[in-house]
């Protein structure tokens, strides 16, 4: 009777916290300033070698409900982070049931606090494993099982997946992670609308959002060639992920462009005005005095005729998904047009 009665205060506690949150829905940047308390409170009942998978369970609760209000990216920011944490919670992550239902938020938190970990300056070979896996393949493999997985954890999973492979130390893993996405995309026992293809396409789309132009460009064309095929553009469940990829592999062919001569950019103009008021407080008689170098170099308009054709291939994609049924996937393609357009050089008339 008295863990019944536990129970329900308990359910009542989070039921009001749950409340009185969902108040700053519309205005969640308010709660910023009690962020690292309240996240500071769940994490150490998490810490705690005494609390019971119960109570872990009951705070894990908590933190979906402030990431539910202000979202998870801007929680993984103030959640507390020690390299420490990293075995602990990647062990607890491991032990947890993906098929339980109930306390699926554990997960979820999990994952979001490793986003926070492995993000940290330090070196992940260095972490002695008790079993025969190394820490860094046990990451790599949490990130398959949950990019897998059709709950909110396959979110933050691709988040996850994005975070580690954009550590300096893990950047030679990301064509296997390449690898796995497109085996599993092309999967022959995957139907067109199956959901098994949604979590390997949020991961290569938070990969390619969130990693660098040169660690990516050897893989653009083969995740191309692969999310263009029918038995992804096909499927409304799929294709705003398509969309977000294909936009960004046309920013990953398309060099940053950079001002022409004939535009002079605002931090140009700053230093500009600031060198004329340094002359006129010194009367001019500096002789060392030059002004800095305005020129700014064009964006090169020699690209080769592949990246044209890989451009023209991609604009002709998101042209044609402006006219898709699903409003995301529309709202996306024509988001990805005008930012493709806005790389464009001269050469591509």
């Amino acid at each position: 009777v008295h863990s019944v009665d536990i129970d329900r205060e308990a359910e009542k506690a989070n039921e009001r916290f749950v409340s009185i949150f969902n108040k700053y829905v519309h205005q969640p940047h308010l709660i910023d300033p009690y962020l690292d308390t309240f996240l500071l409170h769940i994490v150490e009942l998490v810490r705690k070698s005494d609390s019971t998978l119960i109570v872990k369970n009951r705070a894990f609760k908590y933190l979906l409900s402030i990431s539910s209000v202000r979202g998870y990216k801007i929680v993984c920011e103030h959640l507390p982070h020690e390299v420490n944490d990293l075995v602990p919670v990647l062990k607890l992550l491991e032990e947890q049931d993906t098929r339980d239902t109930e306390n699926w938020q554990t997960r979820y938190g999990l994952i979001l606090w490793l986003c926070t970990i492995v993000r940290l300056p330090f070196d992940i070979n260095g972490f002695n494993s008790t079993s025969g896996e190394s820490v860094l393949d046990r990451l790599l493999d949490t990130c398959f099982i949950y990019l897998m997985c059709n709950d909110a954890c396959q979110e933050v999973a691709a988040f996850l997946s994005a975070c580690v492979l954009t550590r300096k130390d893990m950047k030679q893993h990301i064509a296997l992670f390449v690898n796995w996405a497109i085996e599993m995309i092309n999967g022959e026992g995957s139907s067109k609308d199956s959901q098994d293809k949604i979590g390997p396409l949020k991961g290569l789309a938070m990969l390619l959002k969130h990693g660098e132009r040169q660690d990516l460009l050897p893989h653009a064309s083969r995740i191309l060639r692969c999310v263009v095929a029918k038995h992804c553009t096909d499927s409304t469940l799929t294709s705003k992920f398509v969309t977000k990829i294909i936009t960004r592999i046309g920013l990953i062919f398309l060099r940053h462009k950079v001002e022409s001569q004939g535009q002079r950019c605002l931090t140009v103009n700053v230093i500009s005005s600031a060198f004329q008021t340094h002359l006129q407080i010194d009367d001019g008689n500096d002789g060392d005095l030059h002004p800095p170098d305005t020129h700014i170099v064009e964006a090169s308009s020699n690209q080769n005729e592949c990246v044209e054709k890989y451009v023209g291939e991609i604009m002709a994609y998101l042209v044609n998904s402006t006219t898709s049924n699903d409003e995301k996937t529309r709202f996306s393609a024509s988001k990805g047009i005008c930012r493709i357009i806005s790389c464009l050089s001269t050469s591509f008339g």
